[in-house]
């Protein structure tokens, strides 16, 4: 008889108002939105032996309070694993786990410990059994279920963060699953296998990975503006949506080639007025457009590094981190019904870090279906005002700044 499903609670360190130590690239977040962004993840890779429950802790009156409000809310779980990194001074690397010191904790610790090694194949700090008083020791001693919480890396070191972005969220959110599968004697949910090209014939590279010279050669330089590069490379960019669509192996929605040449008009690097192949966007990635972290992830492919591409690789590619999102299990739904435009103004909106609540600073239950929905409409006032309330991240003119780019790429002829 199969075993009956557990639920196990994941909390991402630190909150929205104070997110935790920043990691520099090739992670470039802090500690709270990059684990948020794996445990979304997470939550779509777990399945059959496991529910994940997601927590997130709200800033509060004291940091007691706050860790309370929390674990409160895993009171009836099997397991509890809150999520960091670590941050010390030159020498200061590796892995290590923290936990209470009862029986369930230690052993729980163990298995996450072992899978952590096991992934990044860091310097073993050990399991480090600590009081409630010491630091990140109330975490562990706050709840009933079993509880640690998991530093894997230093983002102070640069070995260390170089191991983490070798994972990236995909690797990372894989990880914490397999500790849980550890610890709780289940089998995780398979990794997400890589998509085979549809027909390596319409491919044109025998199914082996895409090389520059694949694809249509780009043109940079010689004055061109950002209008005249898009109205020079529309038909070109419009094969490299085809060949995206051939690739990804997987079936509708589809992309269209209105919504995606939107919001690359949007996302374009720009220097001096004019699009930059080595631009650096505002949240440090690198090239003509920022590709994310897990850019695996909404890929479904294997993908190279995203800060080191030639420029054809990059538009490649963040064709295929659009295309990802329209075919994605969290917005998907979402996009099966909508025009061209709307559908343009959408995902822009993801793109953007709409539907993401790390993004925001408002301490209630966060509203993704109402933001895309607003989203849908072309409403920029009532954006605004909806962003401005849930206290997105970025100011009120950079986001107005946006919503017009979208606009006017969707104006291109």
């Amino acid at each position: 008889m199969p075993k009956p499903a557990r639920v196990v609670a994941v909390i991402p360190g630190h909150n929205a108002r104070a997110p935790g130590a920043y990691c520099p690239e090739p992670i470039a977040a802090s500690e709270y939105a990059f684990y948020c962004q794996v445990v979304d993840v997470m939550g779509q890779m777990a399945g059959g032996d496991v529910v994940l429950r997601q927590i997130r802790r709200v800033a509060s009156g004291s940091y007691r309070q706050e860790i309370a409000a929390a674990y409160a809310q895993a009171w009836d779980c099997a397991a509890t694993v809150e999520l960091h990194f670590n941050f010390g001074g030159p020498g200061a690397r590796g892995t290590e786990t923290l936990a209470s010191g009862s029986n369930g904790s230690r052993r729980l610790a163990a298995a996450m410990q072992a899978e952590q090694l096991r992934a990044l194949g860091l310097r073993d700090r050990g399991v480090k059994v600590v009081s409630a008083s010491d630091r990140g020791g109330y975490s562990v001693h706050a709840g009933k279920p079993p509880a640690v919480l998991i530093e894997p890396f230093f983002a102070s070191h640069e070995a260390d963060r170089a191991a983490a972005g070798r994972l990236g969220v995909l690797g990372v959110a894989a990880m914490v699953l397999a500790g849980l599968a550890r610890f709780l004697e289940f089998s995780p949910a398979p990794f997400p296998a890589p998509k085979k090209v549809l027909d390596p014939g319409d491919a044109g590279t025998g199914g082996r990975p895409v090389r520059p010279g694949d694809l249509p050669k780009l043109r940079f330089g010689g004055g061109l503006t950002k209008d005249a590069w898009f109205h020079a490379h529309r038909s070109l960019l419009e094969e490299y949506l085809v060949r995206a669509h051939a690739e990804d192996g997987r079936s509708l929605p589809v992309l269209p080639a209105r919504a995606a040449l939107a919001v690359m008009y949007a996302e374009v690097g720009l220097t001096d007025g004019k699009p930059d192949p080595y631009y650096v966007h505002s949240n440090g990635e690198r090239g003509l457009f920022p590709l994310p972290l897990n850019l695996e992830y909404w890929t479904g492919a294997p993908c190279p590094a995203p800060g080191q591409l030639a420029p054809e690789l990059n538009v490649y590619w963040f064709i295929r981190y659009l295309l990802g999102i329209v075919r994605s299990p969290a917005y998907g739904y979402f996009f099966a019904d909508l025009e061209e435009a709307a559908a343009a103004r959408v995902l822009a909106a993801v793109v953007h870090g709409y539907g993401g609540e790390w993004n925001f600073a408002a301490e209630i239950p966060f509203p993704r279906r109402t933001l895309l929905s607003i989203a849908a409409t072309g409403n920029e006032a009532l954006m605004l005002t909806a962003l401005q309330e849930l206290r997105y991240k970025h100011p009120r003119e950079r986001v107005a700044a946006r919503l017009a780019n979208v606009a006017a790429g969707l104006a291109l002829e």
